[in-house]
C-alpha cells in the first residue's frame, strides 16, 4: 500500500474511533449540560474538521502524485523528442548557412545589376549624342557633296561650253 493509501486508511480509523468515543461519552454521561460533555463535542468537531482536511489534502496529494507519475512516464518520450528536435536543428545549420551564402551573393549582384543598369544609362546616353553628331554630320557631309557636285556640273558646263566655242 503506498503512503497515501495508508494516510486514508488511518484516517478512517481515525474517525471510527471518533464515533466510539461519542457514543461510549453518550452512553456513560447523561447530563448534556456536563462540562465534560461539552468539551468532548467541541474536540469531536475539531476532530471531524481535521479529518475532512486531512481527507482533502489526501486527495490533493494523491492527485499530485498521480501528475508526477504522469510525467515520469513521458520523460523518455519527451527526451526523445528533444532529441529528435537538436538533430534537426543540427541538419538545418549547413542549409542556414547556405542561405547566408546565397543571401550575400544576393546583395552583391544585385549592387552589381544596378551599377550596371546606371552605365547602360550613361551608355545609351552617350550614343544618342553620338548619333545626333553623326547625323549632324552626315547631313553636312551630303551638303558638302550636293555644293561639290553643283560646283562640278558649273565647272563641266562652264568648261563644255568654254570648249566648244
Amino acid at each position: 500500500m503506498n503512503s497515501t493509501g495508508a494516510d486514508a486508511a488511518l484516517i478512517t480509523a481515525i474517525a471510527g474511533l471518533i464515533g466510539v468515543v461519542v457514543y461510549v461519552v453518550n452512553y456513560y454521561i447523561k447530563r448534556p449540560e456536563d462540562i465534560r460533555v461539552a468539551s468532548i463535542q467541541k474536540d469531536l468537531d475539531k476532530s471531524r474538521g481535521e479529518v475532512d482536511y486531512l481527507s482533502k489534502r489526501n486527495k490533493e496529494l494523491e492527485s499530485n502524485l498521480a501528475d508526477a507519475t504522469q510525467v515520469l512516464l513521458d520523460f523518455p518520450k519527451l527526451k526523445e523528442q528533444v532529441s529528435q528536435l537538436q538533430k534537426e536543428v543540427e541538419d538545418l545549420r549547413p542549409r542556414v548557412m547556405e542561405y547566408e551564402k546565397l543571401t550575400k551573393q544576393y546583395v552583391d549582384l544585385k549592387k552589381d545589376y544596378e551599377t550596371l543598369q546606371y552605365r547602360c544609362k550613361e551608355l545609351e546616353i552617350q550614343v544618342k549624342s553620338y548619333k545626333d553628331i553623326l547625323v549632324e554630320a552626315v547631313a553636312k557631309s551630303k551638303d558638302l557633296i550636293e555644293d561639290g557636285t553643283s560646283k562640278h556640273e558649273d565647272t563641266n558646263t562652264t568648261g563644255q561650253s568654254s570648249a566648244s566655242s
